[in-house]
């Protein structure tokens, strides 16, 4: 399955955009800018039934350091969303994250079942 940011909803997006560039500009209720943690309702698929391999296909202007750690709130939301059942090593074997300079600046998440 690949998740394309332009695919989310506007707030969505807009949160990712805000993770991606680390300029958060909402503060949620629980203290954390910019995070808003709810189910996507109606666009919820079915989650993943057996462990998984996550790839970030990160295509930016700027490239960012190996350790940006961006990568930890992405995960997270796909627990939020329904999509994986925990982000423990039971749940998920691998992350990949791959990073290329681009002018358009767009993420892609791939979220390989294990068979």
């Amino acid at each position: 399955m690949n998740i394309d940011i332009n695919d989310l909803p506007e707030r969505y997006r807009r949160q990712v955009l805000e993770q991606i560039n680390n300029k958060p500009t909402v503060k949620a209720s629980h203290d954390k800018p910019g995070i808003i943690h709810e189910h996507l309702g109606a666009q919820k698929v079915k989650g993943f039934d057996r462990p998984v391999n996550i790839t970030y296909l990160d295509r930016r202007g700027r490239l960012t350091d190996p350790d940006g750690g961006f990568t930890k709130y992405f995960t997270d939301s796909l627990v939020s969303a329904g999509l994986l059942r925990n982000d423990t090593s039971r749940e998920v074997n691998k992350i990949d994250r791959i990073q290329t300079k681009s002018k358009e600046e767009k993420l892609t998440i791939i979220v390989e079942e294990i068979y």
